[in-house]
C-alpha cells in the first residue's frame, strides 16, 4: 500500500514538473522568437497625433501594410490617432504609456515646436528616439496668375516688400521656411496662417495670398494642371520630380528646410523593445515596397537615421527651431 501512494506521489510530481516547464516555454516563447531574439508579446499599437488621412496617419498606416505584407513583423498593428493641439494630445497619450514595449508613434516638426511653445509638459528629451525614416522636401509656389515664372521675378517681387505667405500653423515648419526666406532676402512677409492644407491652397489659387510652401505630394496635381508655378525647393539639391527648378542654395540663399518624418516610444521604453523597432525601421526603410508605396509614392526622400543619430538631429534641430520661434516672438 505505502509503495502504491509513493508511486502514484511520484507521478503527480512528475506531472506537475513537465506542466511547469511546459508553461514556462510558451510563456518564453511569447517574448523570444526562436533565435533568441526579443518581441512583442502580442499586438502593437501605431499612433498618429494628426486626423486619419494626413500625413502621419498616411506613413503608418502604409508601414503597417508593408510590415506586414512583406513579413519583416509577425504581429498584429493598430493604427491609432490622437488629433488635436498641433499633436498636444497625442504626446500626451504617447507619455501616458511610459515603459510600453508594444507602442511606437510617429513625429515631425510639431514634436518640436508644439513643445518650444509650452503647450504640453513633455519635450523630445522625454521619448525613446527609434529612427529617422525621411525627409519631406519643400517647394515654394505661386499662382500661375501672378506674373511670377521663374526664381528671378520671385526674388524681386519678395524684395518689394509686403508679400503674403500661407501655411498651416503658427510656428509651424512652413512658417519657419517663410522667416528664413524673409531674413535672406532682407524683405518683410507677411505670414498668413490657416487651419489646414487645403484652406491655403485656396487661398493662394484664390489670389488671397502670394506665395505658399508644400510638400511636393500634395501640390503635384496643381503644378501638372498649370494652376500652380513651382519656384524653388529648399532641398540641398534638385529634385526628381522637377529637376528644372532650382534650391534656394544654388540661387544664392544658404536655406536647407525639410519636413523630417520619424518614428519614437514612449519615455522609459525597455532597451531591448528599442533596439527591435530600430532594426525593423531599419528593414523596413531597404525594403523596395516601402520604397515605391511610400517614398516614390509621397515624394519622401530616403534619409534613415538609426535612434542615437535620430536623436543628435532633434538636439541640433531643436536648436534651431528655437532660436526661430524667439525671432518670431512666439516665445521669450
Amino acid at each position: 500500500m505505502m509503495k502504491k501512494l509513493l508511486s502514484i506521489s511520484m507521478f503527480i510530481l512528475l506531472l506537475t514538473f513537465a506542466v511547469a516547464c511546459n508553461t514556462s516555454d510558451e510563456e518564453s516563447s511569447n517574448s523570444d522568437n526562436s533565435d533568441g531574439e526579443w518581441e512583442p508579446d502580442g499586438g502593437i499599437t501605431f499612433m498618429a497625433s494628426y486626423a486619419p488621412g494626413g500625413g502621419h496617419d498616411t506613413m503608418l498606416r502604409t508601414m503597417s501594410s508593408v510590415l506586414s505584407n512583406e513579413g519583416i513583423i509577425d504581429n498584429s498593428i493598430n493604427v491609432i490617432n490622437k488629433p488635436g493641439g498641433s499633436a498636444a494630445v497625442g504626446l500626451g497619450h504617447a507619455a501616458s504609456q511610459e515603459g510600453a514595449d508594444d507602442y511606437i508613434f510617429s513625429v515631425t516638426s510639431s514634436y518640436l515646436t508644439t513643445p518650444l511653445q509650452g503647450n504640453v509638459d513633455h519635450s523630445f528629451e522625454d521619448f525613446t528616439p527609434i529612427a529617422r525614416l525621411g525627409e519631406d522636401p519643400y517647394i515654394v509656389l505661386v499662382n500661375s496668375e501672378s506674373g511670377i515664372s521663374n526664381f528671378k521675378e520671385f526674388e524681386e517681387f519678395i524684395k518689394e516688400g509686403n508679400a503674403t505667405f500661407g501655411g498651416t500653423s503658427t510656428g509651424g515648419g512652413s512658417h519657419l521656411l517663410a522667416l528664413q526666406i524673409e531674413e535672406a532676402f532682407g524683405a518683410n512677409i507677411e505670414y498668413v496662417p490657416f487651419e489646414g492644407d487645403g484652406e491655403v491652397v485656396t487661398a493662394l489659387l484664390g489670389g488671397h495670398i502670394d506665395v505658399i510652401a508644400d510638400n511636393i505630394h500634395a501640390s503635384k496635381e496643381y503644378i501638372e494642371n498649370g494652376d500652380m508655378i513651382p519656384i524653388a525647393v529648399s532641398t540641398q539639391e534638385r529634385l526628381e520630380e522637377y529637376p528644372e527648378v532650382p534650391t534656394l542654395i544654388e540661387s544664392g540663399y544658404d536655406i536647407e528646410w525639410t519636413l523630417f518624418r520619424g518614428i519614437y516610444g514612449p519615455p522609459n521604453m525597455p532597451e531591448e523593445a528599442r533596439a527591435w523597432y530600430e532594426e525593423k525601421m531599419k528593414e523596413l526603410s531597404e525594403n523596395e515596397k516601402w520604397q515605391s508605396e511610400y517614398l516614390d509614392k509621397y515624394s519622401i526622400k530616403q534619409g534613415f537615421m538609426n535612434g542615437s543619430e535620430f536623436e543628435s538631429y532633434l538636439t541640433e534641430l531643436n536648436s534651431t527651431y528655437e532660436e526661430h520661434l524667439r525671432t518670431l516672438g512666439i516665445i521669450e
